[in-house]
């Protein structure tokens, strides 16, 4: 894409999404979602009672993997555990063992980017992890996206990472 040429005009499809704001709007996208949700992330955290709005997001990813919707996360991830959130590891063994597909990336690169893709018409990406502080407490500040030729090109270089990275 040539950013010189781009013009505000040219993002109507475009808002702000803050502090909880963000947990709503993913969690609606994903259960709409008909054929694929591309999640990166650099820390989730699957809360047992702590924050019932996050559970909600993962269980309904779960509900739509089992229902045969294509649900592919990267994340942050080294086998040694370093600097790694304690959280990954327990909510990535809940996600692999409900049939998501997780992924790492490859010789200790960390992954950092916060996105959410859905149907590769909808995208949030900012600063907000998949954690209950992020949710609850965090200042945090995402943008949801619908313009098309965006969403492509984020989806792509999704795939450019996901597709290179290790499996979980």
């Amino acid at each position: 894409m040539n950013y010189s040429t781009l013009d505000l005009m040219d993002f109507p499809d475009c808002e702000i999404v803050h502090d909880n704001e963000f947990i709503t709007l993913i969690t609606r996208l994903a259960a709409y979602a008909l054929k694929e949700i591309c999640i990166s992330t650099f820390k989730m955290e699957y809360p047992i009672r702590k924050c019932l709005v996050l559970k909600r997001f993962f269980d309904t990813l779960v509900d739509k993997s089992k229902a045969g919707l294509q649900v592919h996360i990267l994340f942050n991830w080294h086998p040694s555990l370093f600097s790694v959130p304690r959280s990954n590891y327990p909510t990535a063994r809940y996600l692999k063992d409900n049939g998501i597909d997780l992924r790492y990336l490859p010789n200790n690169r960390c992954c950092h980017t916060k996105l959410f893709l859905s149907d590769k018409k909808n995208m949030v990406i900012g600063s907000h992890n998949l954690s209950v502080a992020s949710v609850t407490s965090n200042f945090d500040i995402s943008l949801f996206l619908r313009h098309p030729s965006l969403v492509l090109d984020a989806h792509a270089a999704f795939w450019a990472a996901f597709s290179s990275s290790k499996k979980f």
